[in-house]
């Protein structure tokens, strides 16, 4: 099995037995034997994807501007605290899906801004200033998405 292939419905209801027959709690690297190519994380994520979280066929689908912009106005607002934005706002989303959105819009963001940022630098200093400060706050955050959305 590729590491970037979907888990097949034998997959998820082997790996549920494999949970639900586990003696304690699971180990989740001796699990992930029973799946060449996914890693311990792989098959942790996809039993709590599949077995702790409401709204299953919501999950697999591609995030949505509205879901973006409910992210990054509940963490501009309340600030990062994963649980409870999973619990007021997305039951149907597991926390590591959740981080890895913020992290990769963050990061797109960052990038997006570094390329301005060098922009405003050579017009700056074309103009004789060379004084920049790149914005880096939720708050930038929140007006950069609402112009996008």
């Amino acid at each position: 099995m590729n590491q970037n292939t979907k888990w097949s419905p034998e997959d998820r209801e082997l790996i549920y037995n494999l949970v639900k027959n586990a003696p304690g709690k699971p180990d989740w690297a001796q699990i992930a034997t029973n799946f060449p190519g996914k890693s311990a994380k792989q098959c942790y994520d996809c039993y709590t994807l599949l077995y702790t979280c409401s709204g299953l066929q919501k999950r697999y689908e591609k995030w949505t501007a509205e879901e973006e912009y409910k992210l990054f106005e509940f963490i501009a607002n309340k600030g990062i605290n994963w649980a409870k934005l999973q619990k007021e706002l997305f039951q149907n989303r597991s926390i590591s899906q959740l981080k890895n959105k913020y992290r990769t819009i963050n990061q797109k963001r960052k990038n997006e801004n570094k390329c301005d940022y060098v922009q405003e630098i050579k017009s700056n200093t074309n103009n004789g200033t060379t004084e920049m400060d790149e914005p880096d706050n939720q708050d930038d955050i929140v007006q950069i998405l609402k112009k996008i959305l």
